[in-house]
């Protein structure tokens, strides 16, 4: 749907968010699910709790803190390659900071705990919101630029003299309607995973 421009713009973003996701993440889920299982193996229950707690707060504040510089970031990152229509797509792309952050904490505690089906479960809700919605919300924003140029030669503000030029006006917008899509799978994943702990529990009783 894209073709070379569009997954161009695509690829630029997800690119640049992956930056910022490493630096965010930084190793911790492995290191709460080693501290996890070492409570787990000494029977120390309330500690598990404690780690829980403790690692949701500082992902708080990394995730919030990685989403913020990526915003910023963003903007200098555009002006740095020249072209403001790779903005729309890197915008749409911050908030997937956070939510990283949030499933990153949930992963590592249930991998911890031995549990592998939360984490293998919100990989495949991620993985069909990214796919499905993708295709969905990049389709839709094509036809949307398309229909624009018919009825009035100007397709999200610029003016075009044909459908090939029309589609090339909206591929800044669909390839950012195609990552909005990957901003969802990581919202879906993570009220997945606080969905599945807060209502079936860890296992562990009071």
């Amino acid at each position: 749907l894209l073709g070379e421009v569009g997954m161009g713009y695509f690829n630029t973003a997800y690119t640049f968010f992956v930056i910022f996701q490493t630096i965010a993440i930084a190793g911790f889920p492995a290191a709460i699910s080693r501290l996890v299982a070492a409570s787990v193996a000494n029977e120390r229950y309330r500690d598990i709790k404690r780690i829980y707690k403790v690692s949701l707060k500082v992902f708080l504040v990394t995730g919030s803190v990685g989403t913020l510089a990526m915003f910023i970031g963003s903007f200098i990152y555009a002006g740095f390659l020249g072209d403001s229509k790779v903005l729309p797509a890197l915008l749409i792309m911050t908030p997937s900071v956070f939510f990283c952050c949030m499933m990153s904490v949930n992963r590592g505690y249930f991998q911890g705990l031995r549990n592998m089906t939360p984490t293998a479960m919100s990989q495949v809700i991620e993985a069909l919101c990214k796919l499905v919605l993708g295709l969905w919300f990049a389709n839709m924003v094509i036809n949307f630029g398309l229909n624009q140029y018919a009825e009035s030669g100007v397709v999200f503000g610029q003016v075009v003299t044909n459908a090939e030029e029309a589609k090339n006006a909206a591929l800044p917008y669909a390839a950012a309607a195609a990552i909005c899509a990957v901003t969802l799978g990581t919202v879906a994943g993570t009220v997945f995973l606080m969905f599945r702990r807060n209502i079936w529990g860890d296992g562990i009783t009071k």
